[in-house]
């Protein structure tokens, strides 16, 4: 019986992997559609996980609900971002807010993002989620412009020269 079974998952696997690697899109969709709705429940999970965690801190102290904030702040940035070697990062909690800072070797800050939460769990952990793409998406921003010079106009805050 355990024999059938993983005979079953190991046929399930290699009927996937030949799917996915036809030129076909006819023959792909199955399970790009199933892999698709995998990930966005698994998603789903994470983010209830995290909410619920988030309501369960405001309950007591803001500084307590500030500090898990930069918890899963620091796990979104760890599971989201590529973080290049040299880079130097933080994710933080203060009087104002919460906040993430990015730095490159040598030690030039050129990324501070924060913001006030405004104490209900689904807009923080959106906000949170954004700053952390907001970072991903200026790391990979500053390394296409190796080339060019390197001072970034970010979208929002500061002009930063860096000194490469």
């Amino acid at each position: 019986m355990i024999g059938d079974e993983k005979n079953k998952i190991i046929g399930e696997a290699v009927e996937k992997l030949d799917a996915m690697g036809q030129e076909s899109d006819i023959k792909a969709s199955k399970w790009v559609k199933e892999i698709g709705k995998e990930e966005d429940h698994a998603d789903a999970e994470k983010e209830a996980i995290q909410l619920e965690k988030l309501d369960k801190s405001r309950k007591f102290t803001k500084q307590g609900y500030y500090q898990t904030m930069v918890k899963i702040m620091k796990e979104l940035f760890l599971n989201e971002a590529e973080i290049p070697s040299g880079w130097t990062w933080e994710a933080w909690e203060g009087r104002g807010g919460v906040g993430l800072t990015l730095w490159t070797s040598p030690p030039v800050k050129i990324l501070y993002k924060a913001f006030e939460p405004c104490g209900e769990p689904l807009y923080d952990l959106a906000f949170c989620g954004k700053i952390v793409r907001m970072a991903a998406d200026y790391m990979d921003e500053y390394l296409d412009k190796k080339d060019e010079e390197k001072i970034i106009v970010p979208k929002t805050g500061l002009i930063l020269p860096t000194n490469d």
